[in-house]
């Protein structure tokens, strides 16, 4: 598994179980929008990476009430 990847995990396991719907909700937002850029092109790709890379700024930041 990359670093990255790595770091995900970590996150994703330190946020609490009733964040968790909203976890696998945004991710497989992204596994979508990711698999409709892997037809396009490299800049399509880039910012789609780009996207999950802020996406994954915030993990942790979100405030408990949320």
């Amino acid at each position: 598994m990359t670093q990255l990847k790595e770091r995900a995990v970590e996150l994703i396991e330190r946020m609490p179980d009733s964040s968790m719907s909203y976890v696998v909700n945004m991710l497989q937002n992204m596994e979508i929008q990711i698999k409709e850029f892997s037809s396009g092109s490299v800049h399509d790709r880039n910012q789609s990476m780009e996207a999950l890379r802020n996406v994954f700024s915030f993990c942790g930041k979100i405030p408990a009430d949320f």
